[in-house]
């Protein structure tokens, strides 16, 4: 038989064996930032006939819908419903990065797919004539914002001087935004924000205020989730109903990156056709 300290000694074994309990995903958060990226397809969809292709169109709905189009990205509800959304995306998407700890393989990984964006988005600038560069979309600003939460988990930086660093991001630059400060906006536009009539970009987030936004979701996540688990319990039922939302929350970023591929590609095809 058995004596009670071998028997102790199996039972440890067998606790540190066994399957590790599955972490609840925290599915709020997804089906928010799947609602998030409806409000983005629609946007882009009149964007990219407002802006990118407007004067392409040559039938009477094409037209109309450029003038809808032209209408809507120019509107100050435009600029202030974009600019809430915006910093939702980036404030939650930093909130769901403080739930791990990060690993520098995934902003390599973005790295690759960000220079992919500019070499292919600069191609098909040349190739159809039709301006469609992104020199600093979302998904430069994103892949900045996991370089700096990688080296935030490094240092171990305290959660309440990453809430610091993201105001002090955030207030630097909105004082760029609304041009209190101009001072090397022109060639550090990817750090600070740049607005010019001849500088054109399909897509564009500087590091200010944007990271800042990231950096205070990562102080929230801290903070709201610190047991990580859900602060709202859905039953199976939503959770089902809403499985397709909550798929296109967890996959939002590549789904705002597909949503510009799509609308481009369909308008460029219906206006060679005639359709448009």
């Amino acid at each position: 038989m058995k004596n009670v300290e071998t028997v102790a000694v199996d039972a440890i074994r067998c606790g540190e064996n066994a399957p590790k309990p599955k972490k609840e995903r925290i599915i709020g958060l997804d089906i928010l930032r799947g609602l998030l990226m409806f409000v983005v397809f629609y946007d882009h969809f009149l964007f990219d006939a407002g802006f990118i292709f407007n004067g392409a169109f040559t039938t009477a709905f094409g037209k109309w819908l450029s003038k809808i189009a032209i209408l809507y990205v120019g509107t100050t509800f435009r600029t202030v419903f974009n600019t809430i959304v915006h910093i939702l995306f980036f404030s939650l998407s930093g909130i769901v990065t403080s739930f791990s700890k990060s690993k520098i393989k995934r902003p390599l990984k973005y790295l690759a797919v960000c220079l992919t964006i500019f070499l292919a988005t600069l191609l098909i600038t040349k190739i159809t004539g039709v301006n469609c560069l992104i020199t600093f979309g979302v998904m430069y600003c994103y892949t900045i914002c996991a370089f700096i939460a990688v080296l935030l988990d490094k240092l171990k930086v305290n959660k309440w001087a990453v809430l610091g660093i993201g105001l002090a991001f955030t207030l630097i630059g909105a004082l760029y935004q609304l041009e209190v400060i101009t001072f090397l906006a022109k060639p550090l536009y990817f750090i600070f924000p740049y607005y010019s009539p001849v500088f054109l970009t399909a897509d564009y987030f500087p590091i200010f205020p944007y990271a800042g936004y990231f950096l205070i979701g990562m102080f929230l996540g801290k903070i709201l989730y610190k047991e990580r688990k859900p602060l709202i319990k859905f039953p199976n039922a939503i959770k089902k109903a809403t499985g397709w939302i909550a798929y296109i929350g967890r996959t939002s970023l590549w789904w705002y990156l597909l949503s510009q591929v799509f609308f481009y590609a369909f308008y460029y095809i219906v206006t060679i056709l005639g359709v448009m």
